[in-house]
């Protein structure tokens, strides 16, 4: 309804689909994915090494694998970090890195441990 001398203001509907935010590529997501599978891959390669070795590359690679895990986390959170400057889809990234970060909390103190007890 428009008054006389008034014009109609046009209203939005919601759920049009130029109003929402475009869709994510599907290859940043599989970027991501596999930034994440590689990094625990290669965690858990090089703890089982270490279950294979003794004495001081023992502890070393004990230690290395959380070593990696804080690599893939520092890793992922750069690449949000660029794609939020870059004004791109950084989200994905900050949730990769997220679950790298609790993968790291979880298994770091517990690589600590581990080389307490042991001796």
């Amino acid at each position: 309804m428009s008054s006389p001398g008034r014009p109609e203001i046009p209203q939005e509907d919601p759920y049009d689909d130029d109003l929402l935010e475009p869709a994510m590529p599907r290859s940043e997501m599989r970027e991501t994915a596999l930034a994440v599978v590689v990094t625990v891959a290669v965690a858990v390669l090089i703890l089982v090494a270490a279950l294979e070795t003794v004495g001081g590359l023992h502890t070393a690679l004990i230690l290395l694998a959380p070593g990696a895990v804080l690599a893939g986390t520092v890793y992922t959170g750069v690449r949000a970090y660029r794609c939020h400057r870059a004004g791109g889809r950084w989200q994905v990234w900050q949730g990769g890195m997220w679950f790298l970060m609790m993968l790291l909390l979880l298994w770091g103190p517990s690589a600590g441990t581990f080389l307490i007890l042991q001796g």
